[in-house]
């Protein structure tokens, strides 16, 4: 089943109302940690994903102007099944004018996405704490 970041967002947005809220005992307990000892956390899967938003009109800054935002998602599970995810907007212009001037707006996000994608790629397999 595949879920957009668009509607990820508005299934989650009840659950964030809710802890803004703080209600005696309704999430309390979801957040509580049960063992308070250091458990190590082996991360087995990963994956990640882009979705491409124009801008209504191009955007200037640093003395370059871009066309789209790539909104970015990162997921990681860990050997006990649970799940965490990522969400980012990534702006290379933003970032980097150096990168941003000497590739297309495309290859650049492209490059950015592709360095999020290596850190989860080595982060496969690491054990913490």
């Amino acid at each position: 089943m595949s879920t957009s970041r668009r509607e990820f967002i508005k299934k989650t947005g009840a659950l964030t109302a809710l802890s803004a809220c703080s209600l005696p005992g309704a999430l309390n307990n979801f957040f509580e940690v049960k063992n308070k000892s250091m458990v190590p956390i082996k991360i087995t899967h990963v994956d990640s994903n882009f979705e491409r938003e124009s801008l209504i009109r191009p955007f200037g800054f640093k003395g370059g102007y871009m066309s789209e935002i790539w909104q970015t998602m990162a997921w990681m599970q860990s050997e006990r099944g649970n799940q965490k995810v990522g969400l980012c907007s990534q702006s290379v212009l933003w970032s980097d004018a150096g990168i941003f001037s000497s590739h297309s707006e495309s290859g650049g996000n492209a490059l950015m996405y592709m360095m999020t994608e290596r850190a989860l790629q080595m982060v496969r397999g690491m054990t913490f704490t």
